[in-house]
């Protein structure tokens, strides 16, 4: 995998003049941090960054590994208008996460809520999660997290499809005072997902790292 089950998101403080070559960037760390009581470990694992793309826009993911920094997969969408949310794809660059998967608003105006789907053999898209953004007070039941929960803002939940929407996949939670895990933050968040469960129900899957990875990043 690609993504240890605990990362935090984080997005460069200069936004977009952060770098000439990149543009904007949001950073990935592994752990997510000493705020929660989990430990901290400040290693960054990766970017993601804006790639040229055309027509359309896309996303690139860069693995930082000793041996050098490795383009893993992009999320591209194709060109459209302005009432139109064509689906975003997560295509892979290497064979550690092979399967494709698409990122889709669930309505044209409302970008609090994205279905995800795994393409299958000759195109049919298969549901496999739903992701969620909710405000801090609003009761959505179990969560992965635990420690305190001061300072928090929003949370981004990812759901088995119907008819097992109970049952949690990954979890995403922005921190108000940025200041907690990183000072120069614009936008922090603590992601952790499931890679596998035993207690998931028959015909639910986890979802890959990289799919819950750029899920959040949409919303930093």
């Amino acid at each position: 995998q690609l993504f240890p089950v605990n990362f935090t998101l984080d997005e460069t403080p200069l936004g977009i003049l952060s770098s000439f070559w990149y543009g904007p960037t949001v950073n990935v760390f592994q752990g997510i941090g000493a705020a929660q009581g989990l430990g901290a470990n400040t290693r960054m694992i990766g970017f993601f960054c804006e790639v040229w793309a055309w027509p359309g826009q896309a996303y690139g993911y860069i693995e930082a590994t000793p041996q050098g920094m490795f383009l893993r997969f992009k999320a591209t969408r194709p060109w459209h208008f302005f009432l139109q949310a064509p689906p975003w794809t997560i295509e892979p660059c290497s064979q550690i996460e092979p399967d494709i998967y698409q990122i889709q608003r669930a309505h044209l105006f409302d970008g609090t809520k994205h279905e995800l789907h795994k393409l299958a053999v000759g195109g049919d898209a298969l549901d496999v999660g739903v992701a969620e953004h909710v405000a801090n007070d609003m009761a959505i039941g179990t969560s992965l997290f635990s420690g305190i929960e001061s300072n928090l803002q929003l949370r981004l939940i990812f759901k088995a499809p119907s008819p097992h929407s109970a049952t949690l996949l990954a979890e995403a939670r922005q921190w108000f005072d940025r200041s907690v895990v990183w000072k120069s933050s614009a936008s922090t968040w603590a992601v952790t997902w499931l890679e596998k469960s035993a207690s998931f129900p028959q015909g639910v899957e986890p979802l890959p790292g990289s799919v819950v990875a750029f899920t959040a990043a949409l919303y930093d």
